[in-house]
């Protein structure tokens, strides 16, 4: 082990043992933490020191249960009493959207996604979003962390911020047999501000990407950097953006994440011309922004088991923040394991996507 992966270990756990204090702290904890405290059967204060601790004592996050019963009052830190917050709905994919709460603010120190995000800007580069002129963020609105990340992001570079909002409910919603018609109608009203706005940098998800490049050149629009997310990207969609419709020209940033657990960025991708060791090209390689969330590929049969290296197992991700804990939450994707690097020094996620059980089953439109 390096210096690097064993320095980062280390600072990991130590912002995990600050992150337990507070939320099973009297003065300082939510409600519903403190109560599942009396049932746990040991002090979470005490026996957790690191991240394998966590791991041996807690069980998995029940967040059907949890996430979608517990009230909100519940979820609110005491020790962020006075502060103002909201619950961030997932796009429920799944069912009924879960919910976290978080606060609302564009100052990092003041709520998480801004940390997320205004940490993600430090790796973008300059070129593809660059200070001032505009962004267009085409993406689902209401009460989710996505749209005001990217508009945290138009904040940080300065850039005005135009959004295209899309229904995800409606969406996901079985009685509905139009979802063809509404793409297509998101797809009209996206050329339609491209054309009028003309946008330095957009966030749109890489189905709209393609179906946009479908009718219109995506070199000719003025458009430097496109960030994308909220859909499975195979090695062939990503090659198909970056060689046919970016020409290399644009710059392309994919991210993974949801509302539960936090922002994971890019690393660099290989390709054909450019390969890198240990990456296959135009497969993309996810490196969640630890120590805030802390992501394991796991047993699908025992999540208390890692994988090997190479191989595919069910993403497992604690999120660790002031603002909200949830530990050991198994994500409905699956992912291969990928070693950590001194340039990456923590496990990172490649080939995210849905178990072989669920791949065509459900509406996945077009996030």
């Amino acid at each position: 082990m390096s210096d690097r992966i064993r320095e980062a270990a280390e600072a990991r756990d130590a912002h995990l043992r600050k992150v337990i204090a507070w939320h099973f702290g009297e003065d300082t904890g939510c409600e519903f933490w403190l109560s599942q405290k009396k049932t746990l059967g040991f002090d979470p204060i005490g026996k957790i020191h690191g991240l394998d601790d966590l791991v041996e004592h807690f069980g998995n996050f029940d967040g059907d249960l949890h996430l979608r019963t517990v009230p909100a009052k519940d979820w609110k830190p005491r020790g962020m009493a006075e502060d103002q917050g909201t619950m961030w709905w997932t796009g429920g994919t799944t069912g009924a959207p879960k919910r976290r709460w978080g606060r609302r603010s564009m100052d990092p120190n003041k709520s998480d996604y801004a940390w997320d995000y205004t940490t993600f800007s430090q790796m973008l580069p300059a070129e593809g979003f660059p200070h001032g002129g505009s962004c267009l963020y085409i993406g689902p609105g209401g009460p989710r962390r996505l749209p005001r990340g990217v508009e945290v992001l138009a904040h940080i570079r300065k850039a005005e911020f135009n959004l295209i909002d899309m229904d995800v409910g409606w969406m996901k919603n079985p009685n509905n047999t139009c979802e063809n018609a509404y793409k297509n109608e998101l797809v009209q009203r996206a050329i339609g501000a491209i054309r009028r706005d003309k946008p330095d940098w957009i966030f749109c998800p890489p189905i709209l990407v393609e179906a946009i490049g479908e009718l219109i050149d995506w070199t000719q629009t003025g458009v430097k950097g496109v960030f994308a997310g909220g859909t499975e990207m195979i090695p062939e969609m990503v090659r198909n953006m970056m060689l046919n419709l970016f020409k290399g020209k644009i710059h392309f940033v994919p991210a993974f994440g949801n509302a539960l657990v936090g922002l994971a960025a890019p690393r660099t991708i290989a390709t054909f011309d450019q390969p890198i060791a240990g990456q296959r090209p135009f497969s993309i390689t996810y490196q969640p922004l630890q120590p805030r969330t802390l992501l394991r590929v796991t047993n699908p049969k025992d999540h208390r088991q890692l994988v090997e290296y190479g191989t595919r197992g069910r993403m497992e991700i604690t999120t660790a923040t002031y603002e909200w804990f949830m530990p050991r939450f198994v994500e409905r994707d699956e992912a291969e394991r990928v070693a950590p690097t001194d340039d990456y020094p923590w496990d990172g996620v490649c080939e995210v996507g849905p178990p072989p059980e669920l791949r065509g089953v459900g509406r996945v439109g077009v996030y």
